[in-house]
């Protein structure tokens, strides 16, 4: 007697957990493609407490061909909602979990009045052109005064020139800061971070550029 494995499909993330931002912040949607047959049931956490769904909070799960789109809508965002998220997707056949963290490293819920700390509102993105010969970190943050801005790889810090352009493009207090890397090669590859600091503290964001043979 054979097992019979054909009925279905346990929930598989097919695409990590990711957020975007809307309204210039004030709006966040964690996003994820998760493959399942039949349809799974999602549920949200935030530092392992359910999400409960009210007008700030929404759930959605769409489907999308063989997979369904699972979003987290968070309006009005705050310092308190920064921390860590899980999506767990269940149906009779199994379930899948994912994480993903909201870092704003600031530790005060409210800022000061002279001024706001660097805060990053969300995880850096990668852009490819070229076929990425260029690449170009992007991340947006708060911050008041205007910050100084300084890219890391791999622990060591890069000189913004040569290869490395360093970008910042500020509306009052909203901050969009950019690194553009050109002729990129494997050695590129590694861990980006971007910290930024002005006279009230720093913050940081993190991202990854990893690199696939296909050949």
């Amino acid at each position: 007697m054979g097992t019979n494995q054909t009925d279905g499909i346990p929930p598989t993330f097919a695409k990590k957990p990711s957020i975007r931002q809307e309204d210039e912040g004030r709006r966040l949607l964690f996003e994820c493609r998760i493959l399942a047959d039949p349809k799974p049931s999602v549920y949200w956490f935030h530092d392992n407490n359910a999400v409960k769904e009210s007008v700030r909070c929404k759930v959605k799960l769409d489907k999308d061909g063989n997979a369904y789109f699972s979003t987290l809508e968070i309006n009005d965002v705050t310092i308190e909602d920064a921390g860590k998220y899980k999506v767990t997707a269940k149906n009779e056949l199994g379930e899948s979990h994912a994480t993903i963290s909201l870092n704003f490293d600031s530790e005060d819920d409210s800022v000061p009045a002279e001024g706001i700390r660097p805060v990053f509102t969300e995880k850096p993105i990668i852009k490819g052109a070229d076929n990425f010969s260029k690449v170009t970190f992007e991340c947006r943050l708060v911050a008041d005064p205007k910050p100084t801005i300084e890219w890391f790889h791999n622990g060591k810090p890069i000189s913004d020139g040569g290869r490395f352009k360093y970008g910042l493009i500020s509306d009052k207090h909203n901050h969009i800061v950019s690194l553009e890397v050109q002729k990129v090669t494997g050695t590129d590859g590694g861990e980006y971070k971007a910290v930024a600091k002005n006279k009230h503290g720093d913050g940081h964001a993190n991202i990854t550029l990893n690199f696939e043979d296909d050949a």
